[in-house]
């Protein structure tokens, strides 16, 4: 009889903790995290190799500042658009940020983009009263949102563009480029944007979802930095990585690069874990995250 307690009172135990457990599965994506980072520099040329840091900031003098935040899925994102808001704000006040990107995946369902649209032209009209350039590629979910529809985003589309930014820290020219996705059916992997002919910058900053892009450029492929999301550290993680062994395809999880800065290929590559959820409206041990980053120029 005694032994019976015990086996009730540790299945009692056991099922309290699973309740719990799929409780904050629910949430977890109300938690918004800021991810600050100064990435590391890396060789290139024209850089001033992150030596000389500005007053009081750690920050290497003359760094773009860039505000990255990712996989939307606006069905199952419950971080709104005041909130993402008010970030960007606070950022912009602490110090100017040179750009605000959007990495890709609007929506789980193309077909019901509107609602995706509707979040990131809220977005897109505070960054304007802020006076903060808007740049931003589609993801893998995007691939069946009509040309005509996204070119209705109140938002700068880097898809095989390139563009020039002046740092607000320092006025050093740097390049912002972007690849579009698309999608897993028939994979490919398009060719970094070229600089405007005649046009001389600090440092390349590749915009692609997919972090994978850093293992299939070609020699002629030139950047020094890589800002992706696409990998939401798994969303929900589990014993022994299943979420990326069994359930993904994508090469760098299995090499354990799931989240944060990595130098592959001689390039800065960093992984934001994106702010929405994809498939089920549930996170595990991997909270919504924006990034904000200082990039040596």
């Amino acid at each position: 009889m005694f032994g019976n307690i015990i086996i009730d009172t540790v299945l009692t135990i056991i099922l309290a903790l699973g309740v719990i457990l799929l409780i904050w599965t629910f949430v977890e994506p109300h938690i918004l995290t800021v991810r600050r980072e100064v990435l590391p520099p890396v060789d290139g040329n024209g850089g001033n190799g992150g030596n000389e840091c500005a007053a009081g900031t750690g920050v290497p003098r003359g760094s773009a500042r860039i505000f990255f935040f990712s996989d939307l899925h606006a069905e199952f994102c419950f971080i709104s658009p005041a909130r993402l808001i008010a970030v960007i704000e606070k950022e912009h006040k602490a110090r100017p940020l040179d750009a605000v990107v959007f990495g890709g995946d609007i929506i789980n369902n193309p077909l019901k983009h509107e609602k995706g649209k509707d979040y990131l032209s809220k977005v897109a009209e505070a960054l304007k009263r802020l006076g903060i350039p808007f740049y931003g590629v589609t993801g893998n979910h995007d691939v069946m949102i009509p040309a005509s529809e996204l070119e209705g985003y109140d938002i700068r589309w880097l898809h095989g563009d390139c563009t020039i930014l002046e740092s607000k820290d320092g006025s050093i020219p740097f390049a912002l480029a972007g690849v579009r996705d698309s999608g897993r059916e028939c994979r490919v992997w398009y060719d970094v944007p070229a600089l405007p002919e005649g046009q001389a910058v600090s440092r390349k900053i590749l915009i692609a979802h997919n972090p994978d892009v850093v293992l299939h450029m070609k020699d002629t492929d030139t950047c020094d930095y890589i800002i992706s999301g696409h990998i939401h550290r798994g969303q929900i993680r589990t014993p022994f990585g299943i979420e990326f062994t069994v359930l993904r395809k994508d090469d760098l999880p299995r090499q354990k690069v799931i989240t944060g800065t990595h130098i592959i290929n001689g390039k800065c590559l960093h992984i934001s874990d994106g702010i929405g959820c994809v498939r089920l409206p549930m996170r595990f041990l991997c909270l919504p995250q924006v990034s904000v980053l200082d990039i040596p120029l």
